[in-house]
């Protein structure tokens, strides 16, 4: 895939929507369309470009892989040296909790949390935590890192609840957070999925008491 910044080519955010990408790529198209300029190659290649970054954005699962590829290859982040201890991996934990607390949770880059919270459950960190097995400091990572998935979609959350099972062992208090926390999650999935006809229901039931009781 192109090392290319297509958020950048596009002047959007990496959390922009499926409307913000459509609009830049028209508003871009229609300034640098070939058949309205007569710079050449330039406004060529310039479309050319543009129509190649609104072709991976506009499509969710070439946008996904293309996010975890803007992440990966994220020089802040290929040349972070590995953990070597528990107590560095806690301190990564917070770091990314404290970060993701004072953004608005409406342009948070899911794509990228989720990326984030994953490398820090590699399998190299929880080698070190299952190795340390020290579970005051497990319990802090777990609690840093469900708080900072809230933002995420359901799936999402099962995916990184699934590797926090391995740091979590036999300590019933934090499975029953977690098993909280998943449930909060489920709640607001499915009524963010409803909400609309839990309205529309309720509304005709009022309508009908308003009915029933004006007779």
């Amino acid at each position: 895939m192109s090392a290319k910044d297509y958020y950048q080519i596009l002047t959007i955010a990496p959390a922009a929507s499926p409307e913000e990408i459509k609009k830049a790529f028209r508003k871009l198209a229609l300034k640098y369309h070939p058949d309205k300029n007569k710079d050449g190659l330039f406004t060529r290649e310039k479309f050319s470009e543009i129509q190649e970054a609104y072709l991976v954005l506009k499509d969710k699962t070439k946008r996904s892989a293309y996010d975890y590829q803007r992440y990966t290859q994220n020089p802040q982040r290929v040349y972070k040296p590995l953990a070597e201890t528990a107590e560095e991996i806690l301190q990564s934990s917070l770091l990314l909790h404290k970060k993701i607390s004072l953004l608005d949770p409406f342009r948070i880059d899911l794509d990228l949390l989720s990326f984030e919270i994953t490398d820090l459950l590699s399998q190299h960190n929880l080698n070190i935590l299952q190795a340390t097995n020290d579970r005051v400091i497990n319990r802090k990572i777990i609690r840093h890192l469900m708080e900072s998935a809230r933002p995420l979609s359901l799936h999402s959350v099962v995916s990184i609840v699934g590797l926090l099972q391995k740091i979590w062992s036999d300590d019933v208090l934090i499975e029953k957070e977690i098993k909280k926390f998943v449930h909060q999650i489920q709640f607001l999935h499915y009524w963010n999925k409803n909400k609309m006809l839990i309205a529309l229901v309720i509304a005709v039931l009022f309508c009908i008491a308003v009915s029933l009781s004006g007779r």
